[in-house]
C-alpha cells in the first residue's frame, strides 16, 4: 500500500492511498501501530485545581427585584497558560468526569486517520478529503494501560494524520449524545454533541490530532485537550449573606459540531435550560462594627462536581443566568438575573461567574521574569523583571491598571508557614510610570545561615564602606606597589593595573637575576632563570602587560562574588556587590584578541587586615646564616576562609500580598508560579585556603572536608585522602578548574612551561605514573619543564619566588642561604607588602630543624591540636611564636594540600561520601599540611633537587617538620611574611 501524490484539494481523494486500511486484506510489512495518550493537567490549558488567571474580566449589572440594592455579575474568562504540575488545594476539581490526568482519562476513544503525501491542506481546504486510512475505530484501554482496537499498519510511505475524540460514541454514559460524522460525508473528521441537561450526565469531551510518517515503528502520541467550556459560579466581593438554592442557565445552545483539531464549534442548535439545584449557606462574615452583611468572597455555588461542561458558543440573545437567593438581611426570596446574550464561551477555557455588590473588580496581578536560575545563597533572587499591579474593571468604564501596596512573602516548607521578604528595585519608578510596566530589581528572600555567619566576620565598618563607583573605581594598588593578589574588605567598584606582579615598583630585580654570570655557582647554573618570561615563554621587557584586549572572570569559590569584569584604560575593573560580599576567592585575567590569557590576578574577599598591624611576629634564638632572628607572619594563610557548617539546598515558594483599597485593609494573595531553588553550601570544617604549586603565582582551588567526608575517610586504610574540591563558579565552561597531565604526541610526559602555567590559571599540573621507569618519577614530582621547548631551555628552576637565589640549601638544618632575605618576584602570589617566606622563617616553631614528633615537644615549645567543637575532629594546630612558655600563638589550619598525582595508575582513588564526585585533582592530605618556602635544596642528601617547606603531620604520632625538602608539584599552603 502506498500513498499517491497530493496534486490538489479537488483531486485529493482519488490520488491518495491506493488501498483502504479498513479492508482487512492488507499485507503485514510491519507490526501493528501503537498509540499513546497524553492528557493535560490543566484547563486552557487552565488547571482544574488552581484557578487560571483571567484573560478577560467583564462587569454587568444584575436585574434585582423589589428595589434590592444593585448587584453585579463579574465574568472571568481564564487566560491560556502553559500547563503546570497539578497542585493540591481547596479549589481542586473533585468531579470525576473532569479530566486532569491520564489516570482519569476515559476508557475509550474514537480514532480516524487520513493518509496523504505532500503538504496537508491548509485549514478550511477540506474539499475531497476523506478518512481513507481509518474511520471512527474504537480504541479501548487494556488492563496493562495500553490501547487496543482494530489493527492498523503503516502503508510504508507518505504521511498519516490521526484525529481522535474521547470518549468513543459507544460509551454508555453518553446515551447517544455524541457521534462522529459518517465517512461518506467526507471532509475532516468531526463530531456532533448534545450537552445533557443534567449536570451529572455531562462528560469532559476531549480531542487530539497527531501527524506521523507512513513508515517506521514509533508509537503515535495523541495529546488530548478539552474541547468544551468549564462554567462555574461563586460569590464575589461584598455579596450579601444568605442562602442560594438554585442556579440556572437558560436559552443556551446544546448541540453543535466540532471539527477535530480546529478549536471551534459550529452549527449550533437546540437551546436548553441547565439547572443546578444546590443549597449553599452564605453566613455573614462581616465585622460586627461595620454596616454591612457580606458573605465570604469566593464561596463556590456551582463548582467541583457541579461544574457545567458546556458547548463552546456565542450565547444567544435570550441566554440568561439566574441565581435563586434568600438574603439574611431581609429574609426575602429573590431571583438575580443577568443577560448573557452575545457573551462567548471559548473552547477549552474556564468561565467563572461571581456575584458582587460593589460593581467593581480589583484583580491584583504579578508577572515575573528572571534571568538568574536560582536564589543566591545570600537570599536574593537577582535579574528579576517584575510587574506587580492591579487590574480594575467596572461597569461602563474602561479597564484600568493601578498600583497597590503589597508585601512579598516566602515559604520554605511548601506553604505551611510564610515569612516576609522584600522587593529591591534597581531604581525607583518615575512619577506617572505605567503600573503594569516591568521594573528591574531583585527579590529579597532568606539567606543560607552559613552565608550569614561567614559574612558576619566582616566588621560593620567594612560592610558599610562602599569604595569607588562604576565611573571611578577604587584602585587597589593605590598607585603604589602592584601584586598578583589584592584583598577586598568592602563592597564597591575596583580596578587594578595591568602590570606583571610587583614589577611596577620593584623594577627589573623582580624579573631578572641581577648578578653576573660569574656570580652563579657552577652547580646551580642549570637552575637559575636569569630573565623571567611571559605567557609565550618570552622574556618580558618591562612592567606593562602588552596586547590586552579584554578581561574576564576565570573562577570564583563564592557565587557572584566578583562581577562586571572588564578592561578599560589599562586597568582591570570589577564589582563586588554589597549583598554578595562574603569570604571567598576569585581569579580574573586579561586576554589578547585571540582569547589567550596573558596574566591573571587573585582577588581575595576577606575580613582579615593585612596592613602590618595584625601581623604575628615569631622570634628564635637559633643561629641563622644571615638576617634577623624574628619575622612577621601574615594574620592567616593566603586565600583563607573561615570554617562553616554548611546548609542543604532548599526551595522557595513566593507570593505577593496586596492590600485592597476598600477601607478595611482587606488583603489578597497572588502566588508566583513555580518554585525557586537555593543551592547548598558545603560545610568546611577547618576552613579552606588556596593552594600554590611551587613557583607558580596562580591560586589553585581550595579543598574542604567536613564530618561527612571524614567519616568516609576514617573507614579507609589511607585516611590522607579525605578532602573534596570546594564548590566553585565560572562564567566560561572552558575555565572550569581541572587537572592536566602534559604529554607529547607519543604519550610521554613533558611537563608544563611557565608560559603554559600563566595561560592556564585554572589548571593544576600533575602526573599519574604508569611505571617507575625513565623520567616518569620526575614529572610526577615537578610540574615544570622547559627543556627543548622554551628559549631558556631550563628543566628545573630554583629562583621562581626569590629572583636572586643562587645558593642551594641543605634540608634538615635551621640555617639556609638567604635565610631571611627574599627578593620578591613577579611570580610571587602574595599581596603587596608580603612575600613567600625563606626557610628560616619557621625556625621558631620547633626544638630542632628536620622532624620532631609531637610527643617529644616540651616547653618552651608547644604544639596544640585544635578540634571542631561539635564533631571533635582536628581542624588545625596552635604553636608558640617564641620560646617563652605561655607566650603568643599562631594558628595553622589543617587545610592540607593538593596531591601531585598517583604513584601508579593502579592505585585506587579515595572513598568519598555517596553522591559526591570523585575529584580528579585529589585535594587530599588534610592530615598533613605543607607550607611553602622559597628554599631550594638537595633531596635527602641526593642529587635530586626539590623545594623546601615547613609542614605539620598528624599521621600516626604526629610531627612538626622544619626545612624539609619535598616535591614541587604539590599544591602548597602559603603563609606570607611581611617585607
Amino acid at each position: 500500500m502506498v500513498c499517491g501524490v497530493l496534486v490538489s484539494c479537488a483531486a485529493w481523494a482519488a490520488t491518495s492511498c491506493t488501498q483502504d486500511a479498513l479492508d482487512g486484506q492488507l499485507p503485514d510489512p510491519n507490526a501493528p501501530m501503537t498509540f499513546g495518550v497524553g492528557v493535560p493537567d490543566t484547563w486552557v490549558d487552565g488547571t482544574p485545581v488552581r484557578p487560571a488567571r483571567a484573560e478577560t474580566i467583564v462587569v454587568d449589572e444584575l436585574a434585582c427585584p423589589d428595589g434590592m440594592q444593585p448587584l453585579y455579575l463579574v465574568t472571568e474568562v481564564s487566560e491560556p497558560v502553559v500547563s503546570e504540575e497539578t497542585q493540591s488545594g481547596s479549589d481542586a476539581a473533585t468531579r470525576g468526569v473532569q479530566i486532569g490526568s491520564e489516570g482519569e482519562f476515559h476508557d475509550s476513544f474514537g480514532l480516524s486517520g487520513i493518509c496523504y503525501t505532500g503538504s496537508f491542506p491548509a485549514d478550511g481546504a477540506t474539499d475531497g478529503l476523506t478518512t481513507n486510512f481509518a474511520h471512527d475505530i474504537e480504541m479501548v484501554r487494556t488492563a496493562s494501560g495500553s490501547w487496543d482496537g482494530k489493527k492498523l499498519y503503516r502503508p510504508g510511505s507518505g504521511r498519516l494524520r490521526f484525529f481522535a475524540y474521547a470518549p468513543h460514541s459507544s460509551d454508555e454514559r453518553l446515551k447517544g449524545a455524541l457521534r462522529q460524522v459518517q465517512q461518506a460525508d467526507g471532509g475532516l473528521p468531526r463530531i456532533t454533541y448534545t450537552v445533557p441537561l443534567k449536570t451529572e450526565d455531562q462528560l469532559d469531551i476531549m480531542a487530539a490530532t497527531a501527524d506521523c510518517a507512513g513508515s517506521g515503528s514509533a508509537p503515535v502520541e495523541l495529546k488530548f485537550g478539552h474541547v468544551l467550556t468549564s462554567v462555574t459560579v461563586k460569590t464575589g466581593d461584598a455579596m450579601l449573606g444568605g442562602t442560594v438554592t438554585k442556579v440556572e442557565f437558560s436559552g443556551v445552545w446544546r448541540t453543535g459540531t466540532h471539527v477535530i483539531g480546529s478549536g471551534s464549534w459550529s452549527g449550533h442548535s437546540d437551546k436548553g435550560t441547565f439547572t443546578v439545584v444546590n443549597t449553599v449557606e452564605l453566613p455573614d462574615q462581616s465585622d460586627e462594627n461595620a454596616d454591612n452583611a457580606y458573605a465570604k468572597p469566593g464561596t463556590p455555588l456551582v463548582d467541583g462536581k457541579l461544574t457545567l461542561l458546556m458547548l463552546p458558543q456565542t450565547l444567544p440573545d435570550e441566554a440568561a443566568l439566574k441565581v435563586f437567593f434568600t438574603d439574611d438581611l431581609t429574609g426575602k426570596e429573590r431571583t438575580l438575573t443577568a443577560s448573557l446574550g452575545g457573551k462567548k464561551w471559548p473552547a477549552g477555557r474556564r468561565v467563572s461567574y461571581s456575584i458582587s455588590s460593589t460593581g467593581i473588580v480589583i484583580e491584583p496581578t504579578v508577572k515575573i521574569e528572571t534571568s538568574e536560575p536560582e536564589v543566591h545563597i545570600n537570599g536574593y533572587l537577582s535579574g528579576v523583571q517584575l510587574a506587580a499591579y492591579a487590574r480594575v474593571v467596572q461597569k461602563d468604564h474602561p479597564e484600568a491598571t493601578v498600583a497597590l501596596p503589597y508585601v512579598v512573602q516566602y515559604s520554605t516548607d511548601d506553604g505551611k508557614t510564610w515569612t516576609q521578604g522584600g522587593w529591591v528595585p534597581d531604581k525607583a519608578p518615575s512619577d506617572g510610570a505605567d503600573p503594569a510596566a516591568k521594573v528591574a530589581g531583585r527579590l529579597k528572600l532568606d539567606p543560607q545561615s552559613s552565608f550569614t555567619a561567614q559574612r558576619a566576620s566582616f566588621s560593620k565598618e567594612q560592610l558599610a564602606e562602599h569604595l569607588g563607583s562604576e565611573s571611578d573605581p577604587y584602585d587597589l594598588s593605590k598607585g603604589g606597589e602592584t601584586a598578583n593578589c589584592y584583598l577586598v574588605h568592602s563592597p564597591g567598584y575596583y580596578s587594578l593595573p595591568t602590570v606583571y606582579g610587583n614589577a611596577r615598583t620593584a623594577g627589573e630585580k623582580s624579573y631578572k637575576y641581577t648578578g653576573s654570570e660569574e656570580d652563579i655557582p657552577e652547580k646551580v647554573k642549570a637552575f637559575i632563570l636569569t630573565h623571567f618570561v611571559d605567557h609565550n615563554d618570552q622574556p618580558i621587557s618591562g612592567p606593562k602587560i602588552e596586547g590586552v584586549a579584554d578581561a574576564v572572570l576565570v573562577w570564583q569559590d563564592a557565587p557572584g562574588l566578583v562581577t562586571d569584569v572588564k578592561y578599560e584604560n589599562e586597568m582591570v575593573r570589577f564589582r563586588v556587590a554589597e549583598e554578595r560580599l562574603t569570604q571567598g576567592n576569585a581569579v580574573v585575567a586579561v586576554r589578547d584578541a585571540s582569547g589567550t590569557i596573558l596574566w591573571s590576578w587573585h582577588i581575595w574577599a576577606t575580613h582579615y587586615i593585612w596592613d602590618g598591624t595584625k601581623d604575628l611576629t615569631a622570634t628564635t634564638s637559633k643561629p641563622n646564616v644571615d638576617g634577623p632572628t624574628s619575622v612577621a607572619f601574615a594574620p592567616c594563610n593566603l586565600g583563607f576562609c573561615e570554617p562553616r557548617k554548611g546548609n542543604d539546598a532548599r526551595k522557595f515558594r513566593v507570593r505577593f500580598v496586596f492590600t485592597l483599597p476598600d477601607g478595611k485593609n482587606t488583603t489578597k494573595n497572588v502566588d508566583v508560579e513555580g518554585e525557586f531553588t537555593q543551592p547548598e553550601i558545603v560545610a568546611s570544617m577547618a576552613g579552606d585556603n588556596t593552594y600554590y604549586q611551587w613557583g607558580r603565582k596562580e591560586p589553585m582551588l581550595p579543598g574542604i572536608y567536613n564530618k561527612e567526608v571524614r567519616d568516609a575517610a576514617d573507614g579507609s586504610s589511607d585516611t590522607q585522602f579525605n578532602m573534596i574540591d570546594k564548590p566553585y563558579y565560572v562564567d566560561y565552561e572552558k575555565y572550569k578548574f581541572r587537572q592536566q597531565d602534559n604529554m607529547n604526541d607519543l604519550g610521554e610526559p613533558i611537563g608544563a612551561t611557565i608560559g603554559e602555567a600563566i595561560k592556564g590559571p585554572y589548571i593544576f599540573f600533575k602526573h599519574n605514573m604508569k611505571s617507575e621507569e625513565g623520567e616518569e618519577s620526575y614529572f610526577r614530582r615537578h610540574w615544570h619543564s622547559g627543556e627543548g621547548r622554551t628559549p631558556n631551555g631550563l628543566k628545573t628552576i630554583m629562583n621562581y619566588w626569590n629572583s636572586q637565589l643562587d645558593q642551594i640549601s641543605t634540608s634538615g638544618t635551621a640555617a639556609a642561604p638567604n635565610g631571611f632575605t627574599v627578593t620578591k618576584t613577579i611570580y610571587d602570589p602574595c599581596p603587596a607588602g608580603y612575600h613567600i617566606p625563606a626557610p628560616n622563617a619557621f625556625a621558631a616553631f620547633g626544638p630542632k630543624a628536620g622532624s620532631t614528633k609531637f610527643s617529644e615537644i616540651n616547653s618552651p615549645y608547644k604544639i596544640e591540636n585544635v578540634f571542631d567543637p561539635e564533631n571533635k575532629y582536628r581542624i588545625g594546630w596552635k604553636l608558640f611564636l617564641n620560646e617563652t612558655d605561655g607566650g603568643p600563638e599562631i594558628f595553622f589550619p589543617a587545610t592540607g594540600l593538593r596531591d601531585m598525582g598517583l604513584n601508579t595508575e593502579s592505585k585506587q582513588k579515595p572513598p568519598f561520601p555517596e553522591g559526591r564526585d570523585k575529584d580528579t585533582t585529589w585535594p587530599a592530605f588534610a592530615d598533613v599540611t605543607f607550607v611553602a618556602t622559597t628554599g631550594f635544596a638537595h633531596s635527602d642528601g641526593t642529587e635530586s633537587y626539590q623545594s623546601l617547606l615547613f609542614y605539620l603531620d598528624n599521621r600516626n604520632s604526629g610531627s612538626i617538620n622544619i626545612s624539609v625538602s619535598t616535591n614541587n608539584a604539590y599544591g602548597f599552603t602559603v603563609r606570607p611574611v611581611h617585607d
